[in-house]
């Protein structure tokens, strides 16, 4: 027969509550690093104006998209969606797949 302490599994399982609280911190301080509604607003645009390149391509779909572009498909979804901030060299890899120039991406006009 097996003998298992329980104090020894009383720590364990408190060591794990642990461990997944600090990641749990971790995860949510990441998100909220830039919020407003005046950001939340600039993200969705700039969200609106990647799937409108996106469809003037020929793509139909993100999946796609990412796929023959070699960009992470969950994470350009969300670039798309506007609820993922992104760093300006993600933006510029994504500029470069779409052939588009940062210049015209920034004037105002969406792709048509």
């Amino acid at each position: 027969m097996l003998f298992i302490n329980r104090n020894y599994l009383m720590w364990s399982y408190l060591r794990v509550i642990k461990i997944m609280d600090f990641i749990f911190h971790m995860v949510s301080k990441k998100k909220t690093k830039t919020s407003g509604e005046e950001f939340d607003l600039f993200l969705t645009e700039v969200g609106k104006k990647l799937k409108s390149y996106r469809e003037a391509a020929g793509y139909t779909s993100y999946e796609h998209f990412a796929y023959d572009k070699n960009i992470g498909r969950a994470q350009y979804g969300k670039y798309e969606r506007g609820t993922e901030d992104m760093r300006l060299s993600s933006l510029f890899k994504l500029l470069e797949a779409m052939d588009v120039s940062w210049e015209e991406f920034f004037k105002g006009k969406a792709a048509k």
